[in-house]
């Protein structure tokens, strides 16, 4: 499972957790209910709109670096 598609679950089992209907999402960032749909089924996403459903389910994205192996090139 990658990175993107483990990231959308974490937001569609927040929302049920939190008894948020995709509806009532879709109403809070200004898309349909079928957009949300299609968010939470699809692997690819655009950021601003996993933006947009993450600070909708209270949640602030952050960049964090990641631990580089020696044999990595710093300048990747």
């Amino acid at each position: 499972m990658t990175t993107a598609r483990r990231l959308i679950d974490r937001l569609r089992i927040e929302r049920k957790r939190q008894g948020i209907r995709q509806t009532e999402l879709a109403a809070r960032i200004g898309i349909s209910q079928g957009d949300i749909s299609r968010m939470e089924r699809r692997e690819d996403q655009l950021l601003s709109s996993f933006l947009r459903m993450s600070h909708a389910l209270g949640f602030q994205v952050v960049l964090q670096p990641i631990k580089q192996n020696k044999d990595q090139e710093k300048d990747d």
